[in-house]
Protein backbone atom coordinates (compact mmCIF):
# COMPACT_ATOMS: atom_id res chain seq x y z
CA UNK A 1 0.00 0.00 0.00
CA UNK A 2 2.81 2.43 0.89
CA UNK A 3 4.61 1.56 -2.36
CA UNK A 4 1.51 2.39 -4.38
CA UNK A 5 1.12 5.63 -2.44
CA UNK A 6 4.69 6.66 -3.31
CA UNK A 7 4.00 5.98 -6.98
CA UNK A 8 0.62 7.69 -7.11
CA UNK A 9 1.46 10.68 -4.89
CA UNK A 10 5.21 11.25 -5.26
CA UNK A 11 5.02 14.72 -3.69
CA UNK A 12 3.14 13.68 -0.54
CA UNK A 13 5.49 14.14 2.41
CA UNK A 14 3.46 12.03 4.85
CA UNK A 15 3.57 9.01 2.53
CA UNK A 16 7.34 9.29 2.14
CA UNK A 17 7.74 9.56 5.91
CA UNK A 18 5.93 6.24 6.24
CA UNK A 19 8.02 4.79 3.43
CA UNK A 20 11.25 5.76 5.18
CA UNK A 21 10.14 4.10 8.40
CA UNK A 22 8.86 0.99 6.62
CA UNK A 23 12.01 0.64 4.55
CA UNK A 24 14.21 0.75 7.64
CA UNK A 25 12.03 -1.84 9.38
CA UNK A 26 12.04 -4.29 6.46
CA UNK A 27 15.49 -3.86 4.91
CA UNK A 28 17.49 -2.20 7.67
CA UNK A 29 18.21 0.84 5.51
CA UNK A 30 16.34 3.96 4.51
CA UNK A 31 14.69 4.43 1.14
CA UNK A 32 16.76 7.00 -0.83
CA UNK A 33 13.84 7.72 -3.15
CA UNK A 34 12.20 9.91 -0.54
CA UNK A 35 14.86 12.63 -0.63
CA UNK A 36 15.10 12.39 -4.41
CA UNK A 37 11.35 12.87 -4.75
CA UNK A 38 11.18 15.76 -2.27
CA UNK A 39 14.71 17.18 -1.77
CA UNK A 40 13.35 20.36 -0.15
CA UNK A 41 11.35 18.64 2.60
CA UNK A 42 13.17 19.22 5.91
CA UNK A 43 11.05 16.64 7.77
CA UNK A 44 12.14 13.90 5.37
CA UNK A 45 15.82 14.66 5.88
CA UNK A 46 15.34 14.79 9.64
CA UNK A 47 13.48 11.49 9.61
CA UNK A 48 16.30 9.96 7.58
CA UNK A 49 18.77 11.18 10.20
CA UNK A 50 16.73 9.74 13.06
CA UNK A 51 16.69 6.32 11.37
CA UNK A 52 20.48 6.17 11.21
CA UNK A 53 22.50 4.88 14.14
CA UNK A 54 26.02 5.96 13.21
CA UNK A 55 26.84 9.55 14.22
CA UNK A 56 29.04 10.06 11.17
CA UNK A 57 26.26 8.99 8.81
CA UNK A 58 23.78 11.24 10.64
CA UNK A 59 26.17 14.16 10.18
CA UNK A 60 26.58 13.49 6.47
CA UNK A 61 22.84 13.18 5.90
CA UNK A 62 22.22 16.48 7.70
CA UNK A 63 24.86 18.26 5.64
CA UNK A 64 23.37 16.90 2.42
CA UNK A 65 19.98 18.10 3.57
CA UNK A 66 21.33 21.57 4.30
CA UNK A 67 22.91 21.67 0.85
CA UNK A 68 19.40 21.24 -0.56
CA UNK A 69 17.65 23.47 2.00
CA UNK A 70 20.24 25.97 3.32
CA UNK A 71 17.59 28.03 5.14
CA UNK A 72 16.14 25.09 7.10
CA UNK A 73 16.19 26.01 10.79
CA UNK A 74 15.20 22.44 11.63
CA UNK A 75 18.25 20.89 9.92
CA UNK A 76 20.73 23.49 11.17
CA UNK A 77 19.49 22.99 14.74
CA UNK A 78 19.89 19.22 14.48
CA UNK A 79 23.42 19.57 13.09
CA UNK A 80 24.48 22.04 15.80
CA UNK A 81 23.01 19.84 18.54
CA UNK A 82 25.27 17.00 17.41
CA UNK A 83 28.41 19.00 18.24
CA UNK A 84 30.23 17.97 21.39
CA UNK A 85 29.85 20.59 24.15
CA UNK A 86 33.62 20.93 24.43
CA UNK A 87 34.10 21.59 20.71
CA UNK A 88 33.33 25.30 20.91
CA UNK A 89 35.30 26.11 17.78
CA UNK A 90 33.12 23.85 15.62
CA UNK A 91 29.93 25.09 17.29
CA UNK A 92 30.90 28.71 16.53
CA UNK A 93 31.74 27.79 12.94
CA UNK A 94 28.36 26.13 12.41
CA UNK A 95 26.44 28.91 14.17
CA UNK A 96 28.14 31.53 12.02
CA UNK A 97 26.98 29.65 8.93
CA UNK A 98 23.53 29.13 10.44
CA UNK A 99 22.94 32.85 11.03
CA UNK A 100 24.03 33.56 7.46
CA UNK A 101 21.47 31.10 6.11
CA UNK A 102 18.76 31.79 8.71
CA UNK A 103 19.41 35.46 9.64
CA UNK A 104 16.04 36.01 11.35
CA UNK A 105 16.25 33.02 13.70
CA UNK A 106 16.86 34.56 17.13
CA UNK A 107 18.02 31.40 18.93
CA UNK A 108 20.98 30.96 16.60
CA UNK A 109 22.15 34.53 17.25
CA UNK A 110 21.78 34.12 21.01
CA UNK A 111 23.65 30.81 21.00
CA UNK A 112 26.44 32.37 18.95
CA UNK A 113 26.71 35.33 21.33
CA UNK A 114 27.03 32.98 24.31
CA UNK A 115 30.05 31.27 22.76
CA UNK A 116 31.92 34.27 21.37
CA UNK A 117 34.40 36.45 23.30
CA UNK A 118 32.87 39.65 24.71
CA UNK A 119 33.86 42.04 21.90
CA UNK A 120 32.82 39.65 19.13
CA UNK A 121 29.53 38.84 20.85
CA UNK A 122 28.75 42.54 21.24
CA UNK A 123 29.59 43.15 17.58
CA UNK A 124 27.35 40.27 16.45
CA UNK A 125 24.38 41.49 18.50
CA UNK A 126 24.84 45.07 17.34
CA UNK A 127 24.90 43.82 13.76
CA UNK A 128 21.61 41.97 14.03
CA UNK A 129 19.54 44.14 16.36
CA UNK A 130 18.52 46.53 13.56
CA UNK A 131 17.39 43.56 11.50
CA UNK A 132 15.35 42.07 14.35
CA UNK A 133 13.80 45.19 15.82
CA UNK A 134 10.85 43.34 17.33
CA UNK A 135 12.96 40.81 19.24
CA UNK A 136 13.62 41.93 22.85
CA UNK A 137 15.93 38.97 23.51
CA UNK A 138 18.60 40.45 21.21
CA UNK A 139 18.68 43.78 23.05
CA UNK A 140 18.42 42.24 26.50
CA UNK A 141 21.28 39.84 25.74
CA UNK A 142 23.32 42.84 24.60
CA UNK A 143 22.73 44.53 27.97
CA UNK A 144 23.39 41.26 29.78
CA UNK A 145 26.85 41.10 28.19
CA UNK A 146 27.70 44.31 29.99
CA UNK A 147 26.20 42.99 33.21
CA UNK A 148 28.27 39.82 33.02
CA UNK A 149 31.50 41.78 32.55
CA UNK A 150 34.18 42.17 35.18
CA UNK A 151 33.20 45.76 35.90
CA UNK A 152 29.40 45.99 35.95
CA UNK A 153 28.28 49.56 35.42
CA UNK A 154 24.58 49.93 36.27
CA UNK A 155 24.39 53.34 34.61
CA UNK A 156 25.86 52.03 31.37
CA UNK A 157 23.38 49.13 31.32
CA UNK A 158 20.55 51.56 32.02
CA UNK A 159 21.70 53.76 29.15
CA UNK A 160 21.78 50.76 26.82
CA UNK A 161 18.19 49.78 27.67
CA UNK A 162 17.10 53.44 27.47
CA UNK A 163 18.64 53.72 24.01
CA UNK A 164 16.90 50.57 22.83
CA UNK A 165 13.51 51.79 24.10
CA UNK A 166 13.93 55.15 22.36
CA UNK A 167 14.93 53.37 19.17
CA UNK A 168 11.75 51.29 19.17
CA UNK A 169 9.65 54.35 19.91
CA UNK A 170 11.18 56.17 16.93
CA UNK A 171 10.16 53.23 14.75
CA UNK A 172 6.65 53.37 16.27
CA UNK A 173 6.95 49.76 17.41
CA UNK A 174 4.96 48.39 20.34
CA UNK A 175 7.00 47.76 23.48
CA UNK A 176 5.75 44.78 25.46
CA UNK A 177 7.06 45.63 28.93
CA UNK A 178 6.05 42.29 30.42
CA UNK A 179 7.78 40.35 27.63
CA UNK A 180 11.02 42.29 28.15
CA UNK A 181 10.91 41.65 31.90
CA UNK A 182 10.21 37.94 31.40
CA UNK A 183 13.21 37.55 29.10
CA UNK A 184 15.50 39.37 31.54
CA UNK A 185 14.22 37.29 34.44
CA UNK A 186 14.73 34.06 32.49
CA UNK A 187 18.32 35.04 31.74
CA UNK A 188 18.96 35.82 35.41
CA UNK A 189 19.99 39.40 34.68
CA UNK A 190 19.12 41.36 37.80
CA UNK A 191 20.66 44.70 36.79
CA UNK A 192 19.20 44.50 33.29
CA UNK A 193 15.82 43.59 34.80
CA UNK A 194 15.89 46.71 36.99
CA UNK A 195 16.91 48.87 34.03
CA UNK A 196 13.94 47.55 32.05
CA UNK A 197 11.53 48.35 34.90
CA UNK A 198 12.90 51.87 35.15
CA UNK A 199 12.86 52.58 31.42
CA UNK A 200 9.51 51.03 30.56
CA UNK A 201 7.38 52.08 33.51
CA UNK A 202 4.63 54.43 32.43
CA UNK A 203 4.71 53.24 28.82
CA UNK A 204 1.22 53.30 27.37
CA UNK A 205 0.03 55.86 29.94
CA UNK A 206 0.85 58.94 27.90
CA UNK A 207 4.17 60.71 27.34
CA UNK A 208 3.76 63.18 30.21
CA UNK A 209 3.06 60.45 32.77
CA UNK A 210 5.93 58.36 31.42
CA UNK A 211 8.48 61.19 31.66
CA UNK A 212 7.28 62.23 35.14
CA UNK A 213 7.48 58.65 36.42
CA UNK A 214 11.02 58.20 35.16
CA UNK A 215 12.10 61.45 36.78
CA UNK A 216 10.72 60.26 40.11
CA UNK A 217 12.62 57.00 39.80
CA UNK A 218 15.79 58.92 39.11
Amino acid sequence: MIEKGCQNWPKNQDIWLEALQAGMSRRGKRDPRAMKAMPNASKLWLQAVMLERDAGVKNRVLRRGIENIPNSVMLWRALIEMVDEENIELAVLLLNKAVECCPTHVDFWLALARLLPFDQAREALERVRHQLLREPAIRITRARLEEAGDDTDCNRIGNIIHGFIRELERECLHIDRRAWMEVAERLGSAVTYQAIIKNTIGIGMGREVEVTTRKILG
